[in-house]
């Protein structure tokens, strides 16, 4: 992420800064390809142990996984491939050799914010629905759901800028873009903890002692609501252009493995178990899912009603995964 508004008048590269710059695009792939090696053991271990470990798994957690998969390898490949030109590129604009500058947008320019914007979309987008399922698709979604439209806007106008006035990414548009996610990701984070440990403190109610597995989740979902804000923070406030791009490869690795940290938790549950089962596949634990329900399926018919009850809230609570 670059952010570069002109360029100067000139000057060409030294032997040194050439030399410093194949230098720093080693120490980019280096990093790059350590995350992307993170982000594939943790899709195959996540996918593998959904597979054989978890039992009414919905097909769309499988396409869900798969697709963010598919799209993390695209934009490494991506990213790996253009850093050279991208970085070249980056020098040049601050030492103020113009001599070689295209009249037009390189194409690695574009093809990298391209898969910068896919991954963060598909980042922001996984936990959107994840914690619109777990507050039992709330209305209150709304609230985080038009911050992904701002940042979508801001990185469409981003994107008009690179590609008709040749430039890097904008900061005025990229600034407010990491703001506004990163109070998106705070917002879900704590809306998402708040509603799983109503959810245990309704299964204590009901019997269950412990109700270890909505912590569990909630622990999770801090976790990699607290990650992502540090590297958005860092990136945030990172103005030296030598550790900028590293703080930003760290923030792209954080957005490409952190939605897979809860159906790995999920899967880890289930692992840990005797026989395996779905997760929350226990009748008190159902039905906790909608303490609503449960409240009137007890008052009334408590025999049918709760056994119906139970049975709807373990189609709905699969979709926690």
């Amino acid at each position: 992420m670059v952010l570069v508004n002109e360029a100067p008048a000139g000057r060409p590269l030294s032997v040194e800064q050439l030399v410093e710059l194949r230098r720093f695009n080693l120490a980019q792939v280096i990093v790059n390809c350590l995350c992307f090696g993170i982000f594939i053991a943790l899709a195959v271990t996540t996918l593998y142990r959904l597979w054989r470990r978890v039992r009414f798994l919905p097909q769309r957690t499988f396409l869900l996984i798969i697709s963010h998969v598919i799209v993390v390898t695209i934009f490494y490949t991506i990213w790996i491939a253009t850093t050279a030109s991208i970085s070249r590129q980056q020098l040049k604009y601050e030492v103020g050799d113009v001599r070689d500058v295209p009249t037009r947008c390189p194409a690695p320019v574009i093809l990298a914010y391209i898969a910068i914007t896919l991954v963060v979309f598909m980042n922001d987008g996984m936990l959107i629905h994840r914690c619109w399922i777990i507050m039992e698709r709330s209305n209150l979604i709304i609230i985080p759901t038009v911050l992904f439209v701002i940042k979508t806007s801001l990185y469409v106008a981003n994107g008009f800028i690179i590609v008709t006035q040749h430039r890097s990414m904008d900061r005025y548009l990229i600034i407010p873009g990491l703001g506004v996610s990163l109070a998106n990701h705070i917002i879900l984070s704590a809306a998402g903890c708040f509603k799983l440990l109503a959810y245990r403190r309704a299964a204590q109610s009901l019997g269950d002692k412990s109700g270890m597995e909505y912590v569990a989740v909630a622990y999770v979902l801090a976790f990699a609501g607290a990650i992502y804000a540090i590297s958005n923070i860092l990136a945030l406030t990172t103005n030296n252009t030598t550790v900028q791009p590293l703080s930003n490869a760290i923030l792209f690795g954080v957005a490409a493995t952190s939605p897979l940290f809860i159906p790995l938790n999920v899967a880890s549950v289930d692992a840990k178990r005797a026989a395996p089962t779905s997760f929350l596949d226990n009748s008190k634990i159902m039905a906790t899912m909608s303490i609503a329900s449960v409240t009137a399926s007890v008052s009334a018919d408590t025999d049918t009603t709760l056994q119906a009850t139970e049975e709807n809230m373990r189609k709905r609570s699969i979709e926690t995964v």
